[in-house]
């Protein structure tokens, strides 16, 4: 027996070991000898499949069916092995899935189709900043529907019971994208976009600013002129988007410019103004004065207080200000104690006048008292007083009010009469001819007479005595100069110099011999030739004393010694020692062991480095083992593992390591790309390694995709066109799209009566015969649309819904007035037997 075919129908169908018997009977009716096989049922699961529930689709949409299940094989009904198939038909798609260690699995699903109308929006895609996007919508529905638009800037648009050519304006600020949210009509449930969304780019109107700058005395060449001053010129032109731009152009013109700038000098010799000339950056001339001024030192006085007697006083502290000049500050420090504040308000009643007394610390801690009194005000007087020229005015008026403390207050106004006043101006001459009293009579700011009386004295010749000193005879005397004054007048300087008397300067110093001291005097010459005497006074210098501090552990060596040395300049010089005996010190040290019998607290009597006793506290402490646990992921293994390793840690003790090991499963990741020829259909599968380093396998599968668009039947009268038209396009993916568009044309006696619908190529409005553009036809039809469009697309005419014989014809007017003569382009429906026929042309209007 080489091989069986075994078929499992047990009842019931369990698993495990099936014996076959199989025994062959030849044509000559002997029976061979029985053979046995041995097979092992397994108890496998079944492979589930889900082809998902059944779907109504709209036409021209490509529904993609999967069953994909991996190391599986497929077989389809309609004939495909792939795990999966596109439907673009209706019917019933039905697969069966088989897998080497699974049981087959089936499932199916009905798809069905119905038709489709396409929407599409007509708008700009590139809109000025302030201008108005019109949105006009093209439908292939022939009856009214609704559409919801919304805007990515948070505008909504629902429109109802709208048709094609419906448009609309909207202000459009920024960019945005208009998007399709949805279509509903009755007509048909599958009222699709062609597009889900429509960018709009808002550009906006530039604005440029240009700056020009030119000397004095030059001029700039712009917008086709020169010009020579300081203006503002505007430009409109339009951008590369079409959109208003404006250009500014400021002119500025750069007068011969002098700059000072002004530094500070302590130096007398420095001070004054030196000039340099320089170029602008603009390259216009300009003079730089620099002026030293002459800056004197100063002196800031500050006034302090402060709550400490012993802080009060006077203190001087020089410095250097800014401009290198000596600065003195002197702080005034005053001593100041038991500070009071008063505080008051004010009160109209007698009876509510307090005082009361609180003792406080001020901020710089001194004792401070606020006393807070409540006064009584009384009503208060105020006197106001005018001047006039008018005796008429003149008097006195007296007003009742109350004043801003609640109290009465009285004003008393007083306007005094203002008699002719007197000015009396005193000057001076030196020429005797102008001296005298002169009277000038003017008006006052009051409107007065005011007589100015001046009064021009004489003046004498000045005499100026100046005092000088010197230490020689033969200078001393008077001299007298002659000159002239600041006012012009005779100036006589008499200069006188008297004896000067010899200075003393008187000088101390120190010593330490007893035989040196004493005072001497010394004569000497001073720097103006007189004489001077120096008075020397040399004192006795006392011995110094130094004090030396030290330790010991020894008691024998402590107390205090007195040694005497003799100084540099052969002076006595005491050094005292001061020997202080030092106490045991202690020492606490801390130790850690694994060993708890080596732990405890153990004592050391020890030496110091000073020979003194030194005490040692060693404190041992128990450390038991620690203990690490590592969690990590690992790959390469089947199940989660844990080990355990023993070490020593830095102490010395039992460190417990547990590592303990996560397995990872392998990663699967499916990616489904399309592609555009059949016979490219395939799949690969990658092995890669995740982030984990683990297995990672990619399954890549490239889809064959075509689109494949069945339009609604078209019923046609008009013999050109074929009973269906291909069109082959390309979609998005750049894929092959066929669009199939069915046409049924009537019978000849269905379309002989549409075929005598006339209608004329010229008006001529006015006249009574051809002064209307109008059907004419001998069958009964009915108007389902009537449009008349000028050149530019404008609508003119309509008229929907109407029977023919009521339809009075388009007479070449728009809202009543007579259009312009031209060609204009008509689209004209009619409903005739159940169908629709659609015309379309040019008309031409003649006066």
């Amino acid at each position: 027996m080489r091989s069986i075919l075994y078929y499992n129908d047990a009842d019931p169908l369990t698993p495990g070991l099936r014996t076959i018997k199989v025994v062959g009977i030849n044509l000559l009716g002997t029976s061979s000898n029985d053979a046995f096989a041995f097979l092992e049922v397994q108890n496998l699961s079944k492979l589930e499949v889900d082809l998902g529930p059944d779907t109504t689709l709209c036409q021209g949409i490509t529904y993609l069916l999967d069953a994909f299940y991996p190391g599986a094989t497929y077989q389809w009904n309609t004939g495909e092995t792939n795990s999966f198939v596109f439907v673009t038909e209706p019917g019933l798609y039905a697969v069966t899935v088989s897998h080497p260690e699974r049981c087959p699995g089936q499932d199916e699903v009905e798809i069905d189709f119905i038709p489709s109308a396409i929407t599409a929006l007509k708008l700009p895609t590139v809109v000025c900043e302030g201008d108005s996007v019109e949105i006009k919508i093209n439908s292939e529905l022939s009856d009214p529907f609704n559409m919801i638009l919304q805007s990515s800037s948070g505008q909504n648009w629902i429109l109802t019971q709208i048709e094609s050519g419906h448009h609309f304006k909207f202000q459009a600020t920024q960019n945005q994208i208009i998007s399709v949210l949805s279509i509903t009509s009755e007509e048909t449930p599958c009222a699709l976009p062609e597009l889900p969304a429509y960018q709009v780019r808002v550009e906006a109107k530039d604005t440029l600013y240009n700056r020009y700058n030119f000397c004095a005395g030059d001029s700039i060449w712009l917008l086709n002129q020169w010009h020579h001053s300081s203006d503002t010129l505007q430009q409109s032109l339009k951008n590369k988007f079409g959109c208003d731009s404006l250009i500014f152009s400021f002119l500025h013109r750069i007068d011969n410019d002098t700059l000072l700038t002004q530094v500070f000098t302590c130096v007398p010799g420095e001070a004054g103004i030196t000039y340099v000339s320089t170029m602008s950056p603009e390259g216009c001339p300009i003079v730089n004065a620099m002026e030293a001024v002459l800056a004197l030192s100063d002196t800031l006085k500050l006034f302090t207080t402060t709550c400490k007697l012993s802080e009060s006083g006077v203190f001087e502290t020089t410095y250097t200000n800014a401009a290198g000049c000596d600065s003195i500050v002197v702080e005034n420090k005053v001593y100041q104690n038991d500070l009071i504040t008063y505080v008051s308000q004010t009160t109209c009643l007698a009876s509510d006048t307090q005082t009361v007394t609180i003792p406080l610390v001020s901020h710089l801690g001194c004792d401070s008292i606020v006393v807070f009194q409540k006064l009584f005000k009384p009503a208060d007087t105020t006197h106001l007083t005018y001047f006039t020229c008018d005796p008429l005015i003149a008097g006195t008026n007296t007003n009742h009010t109350t004043n801003q403390y609640g109290c009465d207050s009285t004003v008393i106004e007083t306007t005094l009469l203002i008699t002719v006043d007197t000015t009396r101006l005193r000057h001076t001459t030196c020429e005797i001819s102008e001296a005298g009293t002169f009277i000038h009579i003017y008006p006052s700011f009051y409107g007065c007479d005011s007589v100015v009386v001046d009064e021009i004295n004489f003046i004498k010749s000045d005499t100026t005595l100046i005092q000088k000193y010197s230490c020689l005879y033969s200078e001393l005397g008077n001299d007298t100069l002659y000159t002239t004054s600041f006012l012009g007048c005779d100036s006589v300087i008499v200069i006188q110099v008297d004896y000067l008397v010899p200075d003393t300067i008187t000088a101390s110093q120190l010593s330490c011999d007893s035989a040196l001291v004493g005072t001497f005097i010394m004569n000497d010459v001073s720097k103006e030739g007189c004489d001077s005497i120096t008075k020397l006074s040399i004192n006795y210098y006392l011995p110094d004393t130094n004090y030396i501090y030290r330790t010991s552990c020894n008691a024998n060596e402590a107390g205090v010694f007195e040694n005497h040395y003799t100084t540099s300049i052969g002076c006595d010089s005491i050094v005292i020692v001061r020997i202080d005996k030092l106490r045991s010190d202690t020492t606490f040290l801390e130790h850690v062991t694994c060993n708890l019998d080596e732990a405890g607290l153990f004592t050391y009597f020890l030496v110091n480095q000073w020979g003194c006793d030194s005490t040692v506290y060693e404190d041992i402490k128990w450390v038991s083992a620690d203990t690490l646990k590592i969690y990590e992921k690992r790959c390469d293994i089947v199940t989660d593992s844990a080990f355990q390793h023993l070490y020593v840690n830095h102490s010395g003790c039992d460190s417990i390591v547990q590592i303990f090991w996560e397995a990872l499963p392998n990663n699967y990741t499916q990616v489904i790309d399309t592609i555009c020829n059949l016979q490219d259909t395939s799949a690969i599968e990658l092995i890669l390694t995740n982030s984990y380093g683990c297995d990672s396998i990619v399954n890549i599968r490239f889809v064959y995709k075509r689109d494949l668009t069945l339009l609604p039947e078209i019923l046609t009268c008009d013999s050109i066109f074929k009973d269906t038209v291909y069109f082959l396009l390309e979609n998005r993916l750049g894929c092959d799209s066929l669009v199939v568009q069915p046409y049924k044309r009537k019978t000849a006696e269905e379309c002989k009566k549409a075929y005598n619908l006339i209608l004329p190529n010229i008006i001529y409005p006015g006249s009574s015969d051809q002064g209307t553009f109008h059907i004419t036809s001998a069958s009964d039809l009915f108007i389902k649309e009537f449009r008349i469009y000028d050149r530019w697309g404008n609508l003119m005419y309509h008229k929907k819904d109407e029977p023919l014989q009521l339809h009075q014809g388009w007479n070449g007017t728009f809202n009543g007035i007579p259009v312009v003569d031209g060609v204009y382009a008509y689209f004209i429906q009619v409903l005739w037997d159940g169908y629709i026929f659609k015309y379309s042309g040019d008309i031409t209007v003649v006066k």
